[in-house]
């Protein structure tokens, strides 16, 4: 197991081009499962995404449930939650459930616009101190709020007003601008994770929704995880259109480690 080092997972799709049947869906989960237990030899914690750009899949609490069975505690998990998504006294409940579920936390996410419905209109932040209120975190659940990699100083201000216990980047682009926001964090008591995109040609497009130049660290990949661990608190893998060239990834920062 690699220190300091997570990989991100999608729940399985919903919908195709049409409604998925159950045995299909059954198939599905039993393949991000497999996935996960490939990933636990490596990652000391597997993250669930939720509803990626508002795509209907398994909900990341209904899919934790499985994940923390089939892993049988090995490494800890942690769900992202829409805010967009969900009214708060539905947050509320799933809170509770990732609490039942010893879930190591939460990221409390706007998300992307559902395609189904209408959006709830929310801030993260703003639940996450409902929850704090109602003592939660208490229940030794962590409480995060994303980032981008370079926040304003005000939007970096509200987040921190609500007392986060980390917040979680968009993937990053150079090790600078990544350390200095750990540093600022770091120094007022907050952890930061850091993302990072396995750069490949499956991932292009995921690449071009969020801008993301990934030229800084394409050719010495592994060497920039590792720089990373070494500034940050934690690094999130993430390979949402290849998962192979995912686990390649965690291969080589395990046989660099052993070298380093």
């Amino acid at each position: 197991m690699i220190p300091g080092l997570s990989y991100e997972l999608n729940p399985p799709r919903i919908f195709q081009r049409e409604a998925t049947g159950i045995g299909q869906l059954k198939d599905n989960l039993d393949l991000m499962l497999g996935r996960a237990r490939k990933v636990s030899g490596f990652a000391e914690c597997i993250q669930l995404t939720d509803s990626v750009l508002g795509e209907p899949r398994l909900s990341s609490i209904n899919t934790a449930y499985h994940l923390v069975r089939s892993l049988e505690g090995s490494v800890k998990v942690r769900c992202n939650f829409r805010v967009s998504d969900h009214s708060l006294n539905g947050i509320i409940q799933m809170a509770g459930d990732a609490v039942l579920a010893n879930l190591e936390g939460i990221l409390l996410l706007r998300g992307d616009v559902p395609r189904y419905g209408e959006p709830v209109t929310q801030k993260p932040s703003e639940v996450l101190s409902t929850l704090r209120d109602l003592g939660i975190a208490k229940a030794g659940l962590r409480l995060y709020l994303g980032t981008s990699c370079k926040p304003a100083e005000r939007n970096l201000e509200q987040k921190l007003r609500a007392e986060p216990d980390g917040l979680i980047t968009q993937p990053v682009e150079d090790l600078e601008s990544t350390s200095k926001l750990h540093d600022n964090l770091h120094s007022r008591g907050f952890s930061l994770i850091a993302t990072v995109l396995v750069p490949s040609a499956k991932n292009m497009r995921s690449a071009a929704l969020m801008n993301l130049d990934w030229s800084y660290y394409s050719e010495h990949l592994s060497d920039f995880v590792h720089s990373l661990r070494s500034s940050c608190s934690e690094v999130l893998v993430t390979s949402p259109n290849s998962f192979d060239e995912g686990l390649s990834l965690l291969h080589k920062i395990q046989s660099d480690s052993r070298v380093i």
